[in-house]
């Protein structure tokens, strides 16, 4: 008997009773997609620079987030939004030195000058003047060197030797028996480049040999009490970034910083523009430490604060943050047990002689 096609009454009505296939079902398998956070500022304050953001895979429905392979399966065709780009800023300016130098601090005993830096502007592979107003905002470094070396004892002696003759000579007897007693000089104060060497003047009677105020010793040349110094050219030094946040908002992530090589000049203050290779490689700083937010399905994640300075301003210190656990939706404060153990590191040693970018104006130790 040949097949006919029944209306659905003819159906309805059938003995025995025929139940009626679904025609429609909840699908099982969640649908998904990507979001993007917005985009960070732009890593350079000059020039050519990059800016990032967070790229994760949501449930479309409920909206919570789940890890990326749901996202990233080959079934689902969901192509990836970009999570760095180039960005670029106003023109890089900075200050570099030129052929001139003011004059000589001092004629003897070693003083020094300084350079008179220009406004440069950076074109492709050269460098152009432009006016000083443009980097108004920038740091003028101070680059000095050291001018007119040689010893002013001889000078000194006869300066000395022509003051107590006259003082022999002059009228009031009681001035020959007093004199200007100098003390030794101290150390340089600073490590290297240019610095400073103090000593004692005090009034000495020299008939009774014992210091007496200043004011009986005010008709004499007074020696000077502080002088420059040069201790030896400064070496490079490391300088670093600050730390980023962890590369990812949810699982294992990595925390990153750059670390750069820099000239320091004869005032101890480093160059940024200035560019090293010759730091110690065992003493480069650390760049990557990784990281757990926490679980990307969990309802609690931890949170980070910044890192603090170094304890120690010359040697080796400690830097600490502060790190909690919170509530996601709410993000209030929760105990820290509901949050996955491997909770982020919240010391790091460190060294008070690494520079950061932002404290370009303190001198080293």
């Amino acid at each position: 008997m040949p097949n006919r096609k029944l209306n659905s009454s003819e159906c309805e009505l059938a003995e025995p009773h025929l139940p009626k296939p679904l025609a429609r079902r909840v699908c099982r398998r969640s649908c998904v997609e990507w979001k993007t956070s917005d985009w960070s500022e732009c890593d350079s304050q000059c020039g050519t620079g990059k800016r990032t953001r967070q790229v994760t895979c949501h449930r479309k429905v409920t909206g919570q987030m789940v890890e990326n392979k749901w996202c990233l399966s080959k079934r689902r065709n969901l192509t990836r939004p970009i999570s760095e780009e180039i960005c670029q800023n106003r023109p890089c300016y900075s200050w570099t030195s030129s052929d001139q130098w003011t004059q000589c601090s001092a004629t003897c005993n070693g003083g020094y000058q300084e350079n008179i830096p220009r406004c440069t502007f950076a074109s492709s592979s050269t460098r152009q003047i432009v006016s000083d107003y443009l980097c108004r905002d920038l740091i003028r470094p101070q680059n000095q060197r050291v001018c007119n070396t040689q010893s002013c004892i001889i000078t000194q002696f006869f300066n000395s030797t022509r003051n107590h003759i006259g003082g022999i000579r002059g009228r009031g007897g009681g001035r020959r028996r007093r004199q200007w007693d100098v003390g030794p000089w101290s150390s340089c104060n600073v490590p290297c480049g240019v610095g400073e060497q103090y000593r004692t003047i005090r009034c000495l009677a020299i008939l009774r040999n014992r210091i007496i105020p200043d004011r009986f010793c005010r008709h004499l040349p007074q020696p000077n009490r502080v002088q420059q110094c040069f201790q030896k050219i400064c070496s490079p030094m490391w300088a670093t970034s600050a730390w980023s946040s962890c590369s990812s908002i949810c699982g294992t992530g990595i925390e990153y910083r750059g670390i750069a090589c820099h000239e320091i000049n004869n005032n101890g203050y480093l160059l940024q523009t200035n560019y090293s290779n010759q730091c110690d490689p065992y003493r480069a700083p650390t760049t990557r430490l990784s990281c757990n937010m926490g679980e990307c399905d969990s309802f609690y994640i931890w949170h980070v604060e910044p890192w603090s300075k170094c304890s120690s301003d010359c040697n080796r210190g400690e830097q600490t943050r502060h790190v909690y656990c919170r509530n996601r939706q709410t993000l209030s404060p929760v105990h820290d047990a509901l949050c996955i153990s491997n909770k982020p590191v919240t010391r790091i040693d460190c060294y008070g002689f690494v520079f950061e970018y932002g404290q370009s104006v303190r001198r080293i130790c």
